[in-house]
């Protein structure tokens, strides 16, 4: 199993490669300081983000895993921050919220503003074809396959989480389907 805190670290290898650009990590860290930096809350991240200053891939961006892990991982955000395998709760709700809100906005890199439209999950790829998407108190899924488009993207994952989403109505902004919604409740 992977450390918790990779649960939400930038995954970017299942079989780790000496190409990621070492740009990409730094953007990633830049986006999450960014967050950080705008939050009032001084425990915004559990633990606090530091820059990465180094020309070669770092740790976080060399983690092996497996799709099961990365879908574990994903269930653990999906499921605020509680790990569904072991009962563990190793992240705040904040810091999930805050996850989320990146892997969201920039998680599919270049691809992140047509992924947002097509699929409207949270998701995080790899350089190396592993993709994780999330289904706020739902779901949580973990997918590999190494052919990746031009954004540096899994091919496959991408087709796998559009079908889903439009199977099940699971993006994030799907409003026919009533799916888990306490609106109901409350009306």
């Amino acid at each position: 199993m992977p450390p918790p805190l990779a649960c939400w670290a930038i995954v970017n290898a299942i079989n780790p490669t000496t190409t990621t650009p070492s740009d990409i990590c730094h953007r990633n860290v830049e986006a999450s300081s960014d967050a950080s930096d705008r939050s009032a809350d001084t425990d915004a991240f559990d633990p606090p983000i530091r820059p990465v200053t180094t020309a070669r891939p770092t740790p976080a961006a060399a983690i092996t895993v497996t799709a099961t892990q990365l879908a574990t991982m994903a269930a653990t955000l999906a499921n605020v921050g509680t790990n569904p395998v072991t009962g563990d709760t190793i992240l705040s709700p904040l810091t999930v919220r805050h996850a989320l809100s990146l892997m969201f906005t920039c998680g599919m890199y270049d691809y992140a503003g047509r992924w947002a439209v097509d699929v409207g999950l949270p998701a995080k790829s790899g350089v190396s074809g592993g993709v994780m998407a999330v289904v706020n108190r739902q779901i949580g899924v973990g997918m590999y396959s190494p052919r990746l488009d031009d954004h540096g993207n899994s091919v496959r994952a991408i087709k796998a989480c559009v079908q889903l989403t439009e199977e099940f109505g699971l993006h994030a902004f799907e409003f026919s389907n009533t799916g888990s919604s306490m609106l109901g409740v409350y009306l």
